[in-house]
């Protein structure tokens, strides 16, 4: 039996605990030394008022049902707590995430970022990887992301945050690129002494790049060449450290791109007559119907056009996959799909997603 202890392979950079699946259920063990602020996060009222629409779902498991499920005993032991998480059927990556769909996740890590200061925590990871999109809407799925917040403390995140939401938001925004890519290669995204000499010199005029990308470079080269001083650090009242993510937020939510590409507007401009679209667009509805296909991969998709026609024959769950782009942005705002369970992403199918980190 490969991997006897049902581990996730990716499952192995926080210390306090551990993910497994086993028999299609997600489970994680939580070490002695973090369980206590484990039940005591979850019986919280700021978890409790989020985790319907921005926490994952989340409950306590005993360990004589883990047992009872076939559970390895010797696993069992190895862990003060067990959880169990819902279970999210399609994990995607912030590098096949459209700019439409990275953008979101970046408002909706700093607004939960404040929601948890205010009652008393912070999200000290702020790894992209911890948000996932169901329904088109984002979720984190992270709770051992989530630390004891006292006034005067740093957020704990930001570089990281700054690495892998607001740095290739700037590469798309800023230098008029892709950030799919360009982030595919590394799992800690892109590196801030990195993109601020990439950056153009115009864009350093702007307060966001200025504040959070030239000012943050210049002090990791001086923590970088002073690195066995002791470094005195000035706290940070709670109502300042707030304001400074409000204001990240406000500016990341004014940034906007082209939606122009190459397949962007294939929708309108083919070589298919209004008489072969109709028929087109039958021929794919009666398939769906005739083999009632509940779960579909729509490959190149462009801007989700027959994917729609996929929901309204009968499909239940859409994965839309298209190399363009822009395509995938108008794809991800298609107001059609707001209620539906559609995941559109930015792939290659001859360049696939690669998997990164430790063990793949």
């Amino acid at each position: 039996m490969t991997n006897v202890n049902h581990q996730n392979n990716g499952s192995f950079k926080d210390p306090f605990g551990s993910v497994f699946e086993f028999k299609e259920r997600i489970f994680r063990g939580i070490k002695k030394s973090k369980s206590i602020h484990v039940k005591n996060f979850l019986d919280s009222t700021f978890y409790k008022d989020s985790e319907n629409n921005e926490l994952i779902k989340t409950v306590i498991v005993d360990k004589d049902s883990l047992l009872s499920l076939g559970l390895e005993k010797i696993l069992i032991e190895e862990y003060d707590l067990w959880l169990e998480h819902e279970k999210v059927d399609l994990i995607t990556y912030p590098y096949e995430w459209s700019f439409v769909y990275l953008k979101k996740a970046a408002i909706f890590h700093l607004d939960l970022q404040i929601k948890a200061i205010k009652a008393g925590y912070q999200i000290k990871d702020s790894s992209a990887f911890n948000i996932q999109f169901i329904y088109g809407k984002p979720i984190f799925i992270d709770i051992l992301s989530f630390d004891k917040y006292e006034d005067g403390d740093y957020w704990l995140g930001y570089k990281q945050f700054c690495e892998q939401f607001l740095a290739p938001i700037l590469i798309n925004s800023e230098i008029k690129i892709n950030h799919n890519n360009f982030i595919k290669g590394d799992l800690n995204g892109v590196d801030i002494t990195t993109l601020a000499k990439i950056l153009p010199i115009k864009s350093f005029f702007k307060p966001l790049v200025f504040f959070h990308v030239y000012l943050q470079s210049l002090a990791v080269k001086a923590i970088n060449a002073t690195s066995k001083k002791k470094i005195n650090k000035t706290k940070i009242k709670k109502n300042n450290l707030i304001a400074m993510i409000d204001s990240i937020r406000k500016n990341i939510e004014k940034i906007s791109i082209s939606k122009k590409t190459y397949w962007s507007d294939y929708e309108e401009k083919n070589s298919y007559s209004k008489i072969s679209t109709e028929k087109k667009e039958e021929i794919i509805s009666n398939f769906v119907k005739k083999y009632e296909l509940k779960k579909i991969l729509d490959l190149g998709c462009n801007t989700g056009q027959y994917s729609e026609i996929l929901f309204s024959s009968g499909a239940k769950n859409v994965i839309g996959l298209d190399f363009d782009s822009g395509a995938i942005n108008l794809a991800s705002n298609r107001r059609a799909f707001k209620d539906k369970n559609f995941t559109p992403l930015v792939f290659d199918l001859v360049n696939p997603s690669p998997s990164l980190g430790w063990n793949l």
